[in-house]
């Protein structure tokens, strides 16, 4: 449950950000990217079925509500790469052991 919670917050960070930044500062979302962090935080703090599946949704929601992305079979295949890399990238980070 708390998974599926932190993927609805997640996925909707995801979305406002994408909107606010191509809204506010037009151009400026290929360089910012904001809809990657929230679904990079994301892939940090929930299985990686979860946040796979929240990286997938988000562009097909996005281009129902606004028309962004223009591909979103591309942006949604990409999302869910990255996210994939993330997650797998966090658990072999938590298995490395810290000496000090």
């Amino acid at each position: 449950m708390k998974s599926t919670a932190l993927s609805v917050v997640f996925g909707s960070v995801a979305l406002t950000a994408g909107v606010l930044c191509h809204h506010y500062a037009p151009g400026l979302g290929l360089v910012l990217m904001p809809m990657f962090w929230p679904l990079a935080v994301l892939s940090a703090l929930v299985p990686a079925r979860y946040s796979v599946t929240t990286a997938v949704i988000v562009p097909f929601v996005s281009f129902a509500l606004t028309g962004m992305p223009a591909l979103p079979f591309i942006v949604a295949a990409k999302f869910a790469f990255f996210t994939l890399g993330c997650a797998w990238l966090m658990r072999r980070v938590k298995r490395l052991k810290v000496e000090g």
